[in-house]
């Protein structure tokens, strides 16, 4: 079948078939050329099939169903050359709540005459024309289902995998918007597994394994979020940093590379209004702070202690952070580091004072060594003087 270009309807079309049989089969000519051909330049389709089968039970029919045994073959292969083209587009308009058919559905069964998809790929979605901007895959719905789910039964392999093999690509592999739910969730049911996992394997540049992007307009909400029964988000780095979160508006960060603690902002570029503290009032004021010995309400492990005090007497104290039920670890180190040093300076009078009493003394006690000295010349010279005041009485 080889059909010219036709008007503005469809080249062909060919409905109502309500047998089991396929509605168009050209099979059996020779290599090289295609078993079914449409040149059509009009506004429809180049070719229109509809299978009005209706069966609910196998064998199920297919509107298109395409089988290509050869080494290098596509069972079915659609290809758009315009700007705005689609190259295949596969729709199902039934409204019944159990229907499980599939608008698109692919089966591989590879180079192994025992294992599916050994070799081949169930659904391959190219896009080989660099200056079109369309989507390879676009999938949207608008039943309660998923617009792209992925299941994968064997012993390895993934359901879904994603890659850009343009290194200078910045675009997303994967990218996910929710309106009114989660744009990427992910669940697994098996120990050692990740419901969602990302690598990155770039040596250079500021790339992710998976990235989370909250833009809420003010709202409340979460790039990444995690729930866990034991570790809701986990992170690991080799030479980098296992977790980083940068807050946008005002670029600060914190991020954990290793060590014993968080690395933070503290850029004094990044600060302003500037006062200088008391440090001594400070040191005096954490000293009336109330420390406690306690244990958090429904904590995993109910033997685990925690020392500290609680935000409520902290921000009573200090004044310090966004509200009286969180403390600002940053806030705390401010404050034990003017504490130091309001207890240096305290230490530093106090030995200016001890050094000026020490100094009092010592003068004292020189005082008292000279008057010491004289009362011994006097009773040595009294002692002379017993003699002659003898002799003269005896007179």
């Amino acid at each position: 079948m080889n059909i010219g270009s036709l008007a503005a309807a469809a080249a062909v079309t060919i409905l109502a078939f309500t047998s089991a049989a396929s509605a168009l089969a050209v099979c059996q000519l020779p290599s090289g050329t295609s078993a079914g051909s449409c040149d059509y330049s009009g506004a429809g389709s180049a070719l229109t099939i509809t299978d009005t089968h209706g069966a609910t039970t196998a064998p199920l029919p297919s509107a298109i169903e395409g089988l290509a045994t050869g080494e290098n073959g596509n069972g079915v292969f659609g290809e758009a050359k315009g700007a705005d083209g689609i190259g295949g587009m596969f729709e199902i308009t039934g409204t019944k709540t159990n229907d499980g058919s599939a608008a698109v559905y692919g089966l591989s069964y590879g180079g192994s005459t025992t294992k599916q998809g050994s070799y081949g790929f169930a659904g391959l979605f190219l896009i080989s024309n660099a200056m079109n901007s369309s989507n390879a895959v676009e999938a949207s719905t608008a039943g309660e289902g998923a617009a792209i789910y992925a299941v994968n039964e064997g012993n390895s392999g993934n359901a879904g995998a994603f890659y850009i093999g343009n290194s200078p690509n910045a675009d997303a592999a994967v990218y996910a918007l929710g309106k009114g739910g989660d744009g990427v969730w992910g669940q697994t049911g098996a120990a050692g597994a990740y419901g969602v996992y990302g690598v990155n394997t770039s040596t250079a540049g500021s790339t992710s394994g998976v990235k989370g992007e909250m833009n809420a307009n003010g709202n409340q909400g979460a790039g990444v979020w995690g729930d866990g029964t034991w570790i809701g988000v986990y992170g690991t780095s080799d030479g980098g940093s296992a977790a980083y979160f940068n807050e946008t508006s005002n670029n600060t960060s914190c991020y954990f590379n290793g060590g014993t603690m968080w690395n933070c902002s503290s850029d004094r570029n990044l600060k302003e209004d500037f006062h200088a503290v008391d440090s001594k009032d400070v040191l005096h004021r954490l000293a009336e702070l109330p420390v406690f010995n306690f244990h958090v309400k429904k904590f995993h492990d109910p033997g685990t202690r925690f020392m500290g005090p609680v935000a409520q007497d902290f921000r009573a104290a200090f004044g310090l952070g966004e509200n009286d039920t969180t403390i600002n670890a940053g806030d705390e180190m401010g404050v034990a580091l003017a504490a130091i040093k309001g207890l240096y300076q305290e230490l530093q009078d106090r030995d200016a004072a001890i050094a000026e009493q020490t100094a009092r003394i010592a003068a004292l006690e020189t005082r008292i060594a000279r008057t010491d000295a004289l009362e011994a010349r006097m009773a040595k010279l009294e002692a002379q003087a017993k003699p002659t005041q003898q002799a003269d009485a005896t007179r």
